[in-house]
This record gives structure tokens, C-alpha cells and sequence, in this order.
């Protein structure tokens, strides 16, 4: 999900101190819907106020993959890290947006050899940040992580499951958050380079997509809850498309109040993400029946659920039409006006996050980013 790989991307840069760039606009996994006259190529840039959020923020900057090959490659200011020889993108060329992608894959493979570039897999490793430069401070997070498994060697298994220490020490917040990760460290090595690339490939099992909180580690506990406070406050969804999902919400709110008149004045929803499709967790594509099986000791029978999903047979929720309200983004198209359909999961997520009582689907980082817009909403509006 690239809202979630864009975040990571963006804190890394400012924990990094370094400027990022943006890839050229391609084609974005399962974003290629509509017809010919629906944009189809995409960069960041189309979903997210970056402009603003380089203006904004003196601490970080943000340029294109045109800009930065006019500006370091063209001047002979990459090296081959092999050889050291001056090396130039393929064919001298800087403008890539639009590639397919065996054009984007000769770029990458292009960055690769000219770049610092880091196997960082956030499955295996917290990426760790020092408070301050210099050995010292890195092989005192080592320490602290090897410190946690000895713990668990001697049978120190009793951790504390409540709420977290969000200003405890660092070897607190590392033992409530490395679940049995290594760390990944921006060390010296790092810090010298002039470029670091921290490229997508599948083969090696190596890509951003991850929440960047459960990713990025900080020494200290006080710019821990900085990034996290920036990446709430700046990166959200462009306003086009908060006002669509505005319009939508309003009128599964109606329909809410229209079912249940009298008892419903407020017009309140319950949501559901039933992700199918391509899933590749198999455990989690269970049939409609179960569904309601799991969440009708929440839901009140007859309540209204809006349900965000990539199920395109919508006669597979029947078994939850005999109990709910069944609502869908198809049933709102008429409020969408000229849309580009490859927006239509971030309006689904959009709408989702505004239930009442929401389900979602285990290991969905689509899930995981409707949850955390419920978690600003809930706290933003004291509800």
C-alpha cells in the first residue's frame, strides 16, 4: 500500500537529514483502472500535498528523480561504487516519468551501482537511530538489543503488555517494539555516503512496505514522538480527495438515518475492510458467514455497514445482508464526479475510517492505515 511506504520514506529522510527523492512517475501496483483518458502513471505526488510538505518544513526537502539527475549525475557526481569511475544514467537520460517498466528497471539497476544501498528489511531489522554521531552511541544500542535477548535466554518472559512507556528508556521502548528483530543502524558507513538508495526488490524480499512506526527505532525517546507527530500532522491524502470521501460519508450517514429513523438520528455507521482479491494470507479469505460469525457480538443486527473491499462479486456478502445494511463505494458513484478510479481504495479507506465499530483484515497495511485515521480522529476530537 504506497501510503504506507511513503511515510516510511518520508521520516527516513528527515532522520537521515538527507534530501529525498521521489521516484519517477510508473505504474503503482493495482493502480491501473479506468480508460484511456484516466491517468494511469502516478508519482507520490498525486495522492499527497508533498509540495506544501517541503515548503512547510525547513527540515526536509523533497525533489524529483529529473531534478536530482540534472544535479549530481549529469555533473559527474556519481560514481560506479565498484570501480570509482564517473558513471552517467543510462543513455545520458533524465527525464523518466511515464517508463514501462523495463525502462524503470534499467534505471533502478542503474542507482544500485552508484549508491549506498542498504538490505534493510523491516521484517527482520528495526532500523535504529543514534541520538548523536560516532561509534559510541551505536554500539550502545548493539548492547541494549543484546542485553534484551539475554533476558529471554534466562527466562525473563514476563513483559509488561499495557500501554506503552512512550518516554521510558531506550531499552524499554526497544524491548515493547523489536519483536525479535535485529537492528538495522544509520551508522558511519551511512552517514558518509553521499547517496543511500533504499531501493524496492522482490527477489531479495527487500521493501518499504511497512508502518514506519513499527520500523523506525530513535534513541530518543522525544524525537520518536516528534516523527510520529509529523507524519500526522503533514502527510495525509490530497484535499480533492478528502472532499469526495467527505461527500460520501455524508450520504451513507443519510442512508444510516433513513433505515432506522427513529433510532438513529446521528446517522452512525459501522465499517468493515474484507480484503480478497490478490490477498496472498490465505487464512485470512474466509466465506461471509464466518465474517458475521466473528463480529455480530459487536454490530447490532439491522445496524448500517459501510464495506471498503476489493471483492468484485458483491453477492458474496449476502450472508451479511440478512443481518446489516450493506453499503459499498459502488452504491455512491454518482458523488465521485470525474474521479480517476485508481483513488477509489483511498476513498474506501477514507469513508471506512468514519464507523463507529470498524473490522479489518489481518495483515492488511490497508487495514492498518484505516485504523491509525481512527485513532487521529477519535483523539484529535476527544470522542
Amino acid at each position: 500500500m504506497a501510503v504506507v511506504a511513503m511515510e516510511t520514506v518520508v521520516a527516513l529522510a528527515h532522520a537521515t537529514g538527507r534530501t529525498l527523492v521521489m521516484p519517477p512517475e510508473q505504474h503503482i501496483y493495482l493502480l491501473a483502472k479506468g480508460d484511456r483518458k484516466h491517468k494511469k502513471h502516478f508519482g507520490f505526488a498525486d495522492f499527497y500535498h508533498l509540495e506544501s510538505l517541503s515548503e512547510e518544513h525547513l527540515g526536509l526537502d523533497i525533489i524529483s528523480m529529473e531534478e536530482f539527475l540534472e544535479r549530481q549525475a549529469m555533473t559527474g557526481k556519481m560514481r560506479n561504487t565498484t570501480s570509482g569511475h564517473v558513471s552517467f544514467p543510462p543513455g545520458n537520460r533524465t527525464r523518466w516519468d511515464g517508463g514501462d517498466q523495463k525502462d524503470i528497471k534499467e534505471l533502478k539497476e542503474w542507482l544500485r551501482e552508484v549508491t549506498l544501498t542498504p538490505l534493510w528489511k523491516p521484517d527482520q531489522c528495526m532500523a535504529a537511530f543514534p541520538s548523536s554521531p560516532g561509534p559510541g552511541e551505536i554500539q550502545k544500542l548493539h548492547t541494549i538489543r543484546e542485553e534484551l535477548d539475554v533476558g529471554i535466554e534466562i527466562g525473563n518472559k514476563a513483559i509488561d503488555r499495557g500501554l506503552p512507556n512512550v518516554l521510558g528508556s531506550t531499552a524499554d521502548r526497544m524491548r515493547e517494539s523489536h519483536a525479535n528483530r535485529g537492528l538495522c543502524i544509520y551508522d558511519e558507513e551511512m552517514q558518509k555516503a553521499p547517496v543511500v538508495h533504499f531501493m524496492c526488490y522482490h527477489k531479495k524480499r527487500v521493501r518499504l512496505l511497512t508502518h514506519f512506526y513499527t520500523f523506525l527505532f530513535f534513541e530518543s525517546a522525544l524525537q520518536d514522538l516528534w516523527t510520529k507527530r509529523f507524519i500526522r500532522d503533514h502527510l495525509r491524502y490530497k484535499d480533492d480527495l478528502q472532499c469526495v470521501a467527505a461527500r460520501i460519508v455524508h450520504a451513507v450517514r443519510e442512508q444510516a438515518r433513513l433505515h432506522d429513523p427513529k433510532g438513529n438520528p446521528d446517522g452512525l455507521f459501522d465499517s468493515m475492510h474484507v480484503r480478497r482479491g490478490d490477498f496472498q494470507y490465505k487464512a485470512t479469505r474466509v466465506e461471509a458467514d464466518v465474517l458475521y460469525q466473528k463480529s455480530k457480538n459487536e454490530l447490532t443486527e439491522d445496524a448500517t455497514v459501510y464495506i471498503a473491499t476489493d471483492e468484485r462479486n458483491k453477492t458474496f456478502f449476502d450472508p451479511l445482508k440478512e443481518h446489516y445494511n450493506i453499503l459499498f463505494l459502488d452504491d455512491f458513484m454518482h458523488l465521485m464526479n470525474e474521479t480517476n478510479p485508481n483513488n477509489f481504495g483511498m476513498l474506501d479507506q477514507l469513508v471506512a475510517s468514519k464507523g463507529s465499530i470498524f473490522f479489518g483484515t489481518y495483515f492488511s497495511t490497508f487495514t492498518g492505515f484505516i485504523n491509525r485515521m481512527r485513532g487521529y480522529y477519535v483523539d484529535k476530537n476527544k470522542l
